[in-house]
């Protein structure tokens, strides 16, 4: 979409852009300048847009990090916005993990391994490849509790809150667009779910139908939302917790 990087503030990642003069393939390599030049490591993807800046249209690339990017904790370490009913579905998934998918995957590696030589047994690998996946699972989930800032899911009927879906008109492109305010656990930007630790959604926390609101991606970056319609759409259970 030219002139907006609107459709990454709702995505379960942290989100960067960087100027940049090459594209990324998308095969797996990385031209020179990004992300290397960025200081980037861990990413999931790298889109191209053009938007017009103070004084010229400018090519970005917009950097989807993995979640825990801006969720690591140290000096000053942040932490993840969640709900006691997000708690809840965690915890309930954790249970899950430790006394039906582990059993079944230790089950799985022993009886791969009774198969005999490893050196060349699939079976083996896969099951064991399974198992740890499962834990890796099990202490993310664990870590994100254990670090969680609980918010509440009430909130004004005429104000913007949490779970609600809001119908916005995007003023730099006149496009109007509903999106559904969640927490970053189930934030996908690709079905309108936008969390409140994006630009987009702790702009619209608090405000009311008629507001024109100002969304700043950064320092240099910002657009303008009107609000025209809230609706008070509750966590139904139907917004799946992410993956890593």
């Amino acid at each position: 979409m030219e002139g907006s990087l609107r459709q990454y503030g709702g995505d379960p990642f942290s989100i960067g852009y960087h100027a940049c003069s090459e594209r990324y393939t998308g095969n797996g390599s990385r031209e020179k300048g990004l992300p290397e030049a960025a200081g980037i490591s861990n990413y999931k993807n790298i889109n191209f847009y053009k938007f017009s800046g103070k004084d010229k249209q400018e090519e970005k690339c917009v950097v989807q990090y993995p979640g825990n990017h801006l969720n690591r904790q140290g000096s000053g370490g942040m932490h993840n916005q969640l709900t006691e009913n997000d708690i809840k579905r965690m915890k309930e998934e954790i249970e899950h993990r430790k006394l039906v998918v582990r059993k079944e995957a230790l089950e799985a590696v022993k009886e791969a391994r009774a198969q005999g030589d490893l050196s060349e047994n699939f079976e083996y690998y896969a099951a064991k490849r399974e198992k740890n996946r499962n834990e890796s699972r099990i202490r993310f989930l664990e870590r994100m509790i254990k670090t969680a800032e609980i918010i509440p899911e009430d909130s004004k009927e005429d104000e913007v809150g949490v779970n609600n879906t809001v119908e916005l008109l995007f003023e730099e492109d006149q496009t109007v667009e509903k999106i559904k305010i969640v927490t970053t656990m189930r934030g996908n930007s690709l079905e309108g779910l936008v969390s409140t630790e994006s630009p987009i959604g702790k702009a619209l926390l608090g405000h009311k139908t008629g507001d024109r609101v100002y969304v700043e991606v950064n320092g240099s970056y910002g657009y303008y939302v009107v609000i025209r319609s809230i609706e008070k759409t509750v966590d139904d259970g139907s917004d799946k917790i992410r993956s890593f």
